[in-house]
């Protein structure tokens, strides 16, 4: 869950956001086909005086540094309090992108961490959830090359990301590997188990478990040292830059939240109860049952040893430890030779619920008595309750579980914090929104008092904003034509701006929300008459008090597993890439369509344009001018 107060930021002494008055953000070429035609520059209207149309983006060139247990970027400290943005390597398009790179972009010290690197698992016949080839980084294992197999398009689109980040001045903390979390239900984005399964062709999920130990098998780590010298060497094909020398990367973590579990046999299968079959990859015919926990952090001599590697091809990014002990002994968090090692920089731990906010401060303790750099990788879900803060006095905050949230940052004084999560605004016009169970949802900037939908978190406001240009286009309904835009980051409401061909442009609409969900936003015109007010229907706002207690995170499977030990059998290797949906499988239908265009400016229609307002009232950058004609098919 993830949220920025504007008082919080001064509580905490950090440097203020860069308001819209300092700050402008880019016009970027329209992506979108309605946007592409350039008119004669007569017909053209002109904008009011001393509006904002365009800029250049201010990037922050530098490798990040750790000194005295802080962050620094150009000898200036660089501590930072900012999102998670697990939806940001994955992203679709080039807007999806620019959008949560530019909501980053907004903080004094804009930094983010992003998922990791994803890893196919549908050709193991894995249903829900699951990874596609096509949306996949690794697709599989090549034996004829002894290699991965690598899909350049989703490297591709990682390059665009990154350099879309490097130009926009965000620097990012790059989780390379998920965790196996025990099951396949869980398995989202692809794991070490799967590369398991890939390399030694294992299709059961559960036969790879007790097959081989990610962190013990030596074979399997040279392996995924295939992977971090695929990446780490890469030249970006965007600009150029190598990814082991681009300083858009804070650090690279060895993980997301890195844990050896224990596995335990509950039926003979002649080998000892403390080990997996690492030996015997092709046992067969073998009925057996064991029983997993997960409450130790990667065995220091995996951790340092992927540390050094990685260190070899980018010695100037940071290291950080992505293990996560889930063990409440500070003392276990982490091995004490990994806190030694002079190959890792930073280390790092998750905390949901008040439970945890008692630990953050012994984590620190600990980091920093070796005179390492701690990080609260991820935190939130806080209950709706003050029991663990008896006598702490709140002033800024609506509720409690703001009040939480101020007391997490009162109390952690540590380098750097990422709250869970942040999401941009949809292709299609408003917000991608994501669940994380018990009223609890992914957070937007600049985040939005009056809710809409029960898939904004009722925790959104109060943010600073920094508005940026939105991207209009045309769209009907099938009964009228109207305009819908994609959003710009930090814009807490629009105006809309319409004018004759040659005119002058004059405002039409105020106050047009966009805290929506994906294709929802549509508002009817008349083309020939684009100098009318619109209408502007209002929004249905729904009650957002409600509890968010009770969240756990279950997506640890621990418990009793039975697997029957088959002859594995060697399946069918995919040599092309499959089609899948998008990722939008889950929400509502667009409640409209794109207009087909006739073709350039007539006699008789109208032009429109939008901007963005801060919730400070400082009008942002205007969008790119579009035209339609009242001849347009509807």
């Amino acid at each position: 869950m993830t949220y920025f107060c504007n008082n919080l930021l001064f509580i905490l002494g950090f440097l203020p956001l860069r308001l819209v008055l300092t700050r402008i953000i880019s016009v970027l070429p329209p992506s979108h086909p309605q946007l592409q035609f350039v008119p004669q520059a007569s017909m053209v209207p002109a904008f009011p005086d001393n509006a904002l149309t365009g800029y250049t983006p201010k990037p922050k060139k530098g490798f990040v540094n750790t000194k005295n247990k802080h962050f620094y970027l150009d000898g200036n400290l660089f501590d930072f309090r900012s999102f998670n943005s697990p939806s940001l390597v994955p992203q679709p398009t080039v807007y999806e992108v620019l959008d949560v790179v530019r909501s980053i972009a907004g903080f004094a010290a804009p930094v983010t961490r992003s998922y990791t690197l994803r890893i196919a698992n549908e050709q193991f016949g894995q249903t829900s959830p699951v990874q596609s080839i096509e949306s996949s980084h690794i697709t599989g294992w090549n034996s004829s090359k002894n290699d991965w197999d690598f899909n350049e398009l989703a490297w591709k689109r990682l390059d665009k990301m990154l350099a879309v980040a490097a130009e926009e001045g965000v620097k990012i903390i790059f989780p390379i590997i998920n965790q196996d979390y025990g099951s396949a239900s869980t398995n989202w984005a692809g794991n070490f188990n799967d590369l398991i399964r890939h390399r030694y062709n294992i299709s059961d999920y559960s036969r790879a478990q007790i097959t081989v130990d990610w962190f013990v098998d030596k074979s399997i780590r040279e392996d995924f040292k295939k992977i971090l010298h695929f990446m780490l060497t890469r030249k970006n094909t965007v600009n150029g830059r190598v990814y082991g020398e681009d300083d858009t990367f804070l650090a690279f973590e060895t993980g997301n939240e890195m844990n050896w579990a224990s596995i335990n046999f509950k039926s003979p299968v002649n080998i000892t109860n403390s080990s997996r079959l690492i030996s015997s990859p092709t046992l067969t015919n073998v009925n057996t049952s064991f029983t997993l926990t997960h409450t130790r952090p990667a065995p220091a001599n995996w951790t340092i040893e992927i540390a050094q590697y990685i260190k070899s091809l980018a010695p100037n990014i940071l290291v950080m430890d992505g293990s996560y002990a889930r063990n409440k002994n500070v003392t276990e968090a982490w091995p004490v030779e990994s806190l030694q090692s002079p190959y890792i920089d930073v280390f790092s731990y998750h905390y949901y619920g008040d439970e945890d906010l008692s630990y953050v401060t012994e984590c620190q303790a600990r980091v920093e008595s070796f005179g390492k750099t701690f990080v609260v990788g991820e935190h939130g879900f806080y209950l709706s309750t003050q029991s663990l803060m008896k006598g702490y006095k709140f002033s800024f905050f609506k509720d409690s579980n703001s009040s939480n949230y101020q007391y997490f940052y009162d109390t952690f004084k540590g380098a750097g914090a990422l709250i869970w999560s942040l999401r941009g605004h949809d292709e299609t016009s408003g917000f991608q929104t994501h669940s994380e169970g018990n009223n609890i949802f992914s957070l937007h900037v600049p985040g939005f008092k009056n809710q809409t939908s029960k898939e904004f978190d009722q925790l959104e406001y109060d943010i600073f904003p920094i508005p940026g240009p939105p991207y209009p286009f045309f769209a009907t309904n099938s009964t009228a034509t109207g305009i819908s835009f994609k959003g710009s980051a930090w814009a807490e409401h629009y105006e809309i701006w319409g004018a004759t061909n040659g005119g002058r442009f004059v405002k039409v609409a105020d106050n047009v929300y966009d805290n929506v969900g994906p294709g929802e936003l549509f508002i009817a015109i008349e083309p020939s008459k684009p100098e009318e007010p619109l209408y502007v229907p209002p929004f249905n706002y729904i009650n957002t008090i409600l509890p968010q207690t009770g969240w756990a995170d279950n997506k640890w499977f621990e418990g009793l597993v039975r697997v029957i030990l088959r002859p594995p059998g060697f399946r069918k290797r995919h040599r092309s890439l499959s089609h899948s949906s998008r990722r939008h499988s889950t929400i509502s239908p667009l409640s409209h369509q794109v207009v087909k265009r006739s073709g350039g400016p007539g006699t008789n229609g109208g032009w429109f344009c939008v901007r963005g307002v801060s919730v400070n009232g400082v009008p942002g950058v205007f969008s790119h001018p579009a035209y339609i004609s009242a001849s347009d098919d509807v």
